[in-house]
């Protein structure tokens, strides 16, 4: 989990940046082979939380610099702690913005949905009007496949059934190119091109320094899901996915079980849904929401934000609020 805590009373919490970057950091979206995976805008960074002289966690940072006169830090995550005892957030994000400042930071934002930063500690230290609440539904897995099956709605536990006498196939390797045609699809019914690219997904599906779960699920008529997740030791995270429009019922969910039995064996003890947002008045994205929630695990608030940190930042995030998507891709 990644639960605050105080720190040792005399012992603030403060950020250096690091000097090596080439450790591997306990998080898929933090270390360096992210940054290359993604082929973003922007150096890849490698910032150290200390507590006293101790380096208790790290954080990965794009760093964005325009002409030289606008610079923004766009977090790859929260705080990753280099051991079992977790991070306080909210110190963390203080300390963060305090840091960011002294560096000559016009604005810091975090948008990625598998950021984890948690809700009451971004509420506790970020302005209102800069950040929006996010979540996630995280299952755990410690328990074994069955104690997770049985915590399935009684709908999906219909529908993997009715997928597995249709006679769907599930194979634990994704290709590419029907990955981009069911992302095609996907999007399509809402009027927009899939974000992603055949060379972005080359170079994920190829890379050596992800540790990835892949799944496919075959109905009689073609593939019917793909799904792609990231993993570290404390969970995996449904990174990329798509069922066919129309398609076979319950080979998503059929896809997520096989994911989360994949992880069980790796000793991965948490699947993180990806992120959701029940909430929202987009239909859609309600119903996206519902199908994760009924896997049955619990909800984790979490929240997205962009703090203007300077007088050059707020004016460039008031009158061109929509600038941090310039340097996403």
């Amino acid at each position: 989990m990644h639960n605050s805590r105080e720190s040792p009373k005399g012992t603030p919490l403060r950020w250096i940046q690091a000097e090596e970057t080439l450790t591997p950091i306990d998080n898929p979206f933090q270390g360096a082979e992210w940054h290359t995976v993604k082929a973003d805008a922007g150096r890849y960074l490698r910032l150290n939380l200390l507590s006293g002289d101790t380096v208790v966690g790290h954080l990965g940072v794009r760093d964005v610099s325009v002409l030289g006169t606008y610079n923004r830090w766009a977090l790859l995550g929260e705080p990753v702690a280099l051991q079992d005892d977790p991070i306080n957030q909210r110190e963390a994000l203080q300390s963060l913005i305090s840091f960011a400042h002294g560096q000559g930071i016009d604005v810091i934002e975090c948008q990625f949905n598998m950021a984890r930063w948690l809700t009451d500690a971004v509420e506790h230290t970020v302005p209102s009007e800069c950040h929006e609440a996010f979540g996630t539904y995280v299952v755990d897995l410690r328990d074994g496949m069955d104690a997770v099956k049985s915590g399935f709605s009684s709908n999906h536990k219909r529908q993997m059934k009715q997928a597995i006498k249709a006679s769907a196939q599930v194979r634990d390797q994704v290709e590419r190119e029907p990955l981009l045609e069911l992302l095609s699809q996907v999007y399509g019914r809402t009027g927009r091109k899939s974000p992603f690219s055949a060379e972005y997904l080359d170079r994920l599906l190829a890379t050596q320094d992800l540790s990835l779960v892949t799944v496919t699920v075959e109905g009689p008529d073609g593939i019917e899901m793909a799904i792609i997740v990231p993993y570290d030791s404390r969970r995996g995270y449904f990174l990329h996915g798509a069922a066919k429009p129309g398609g076979l019922r319950g080979a998503a969910v059929l896809g997520h079980f096989e994911v989360m039995r994949l992880l069980s064996e790796r000793g991965v003890p948490e699947y993180d849904l990806g992120g959701a947002r029940p909430w929202h008045q987009d239909k859609r994205l309600q119903g996206i929401a519902e199908f994760k929630r009924r896997f049955g695990g619990p909800f984790e608030a979490v929240s997205r934000f962009t703090i203007p940190l300077t007088r050059k930042g707020r004016l460039i995030h008031k009158t061109i609020p929509g600038i941090g998507q310039l340097f996403r891709r």
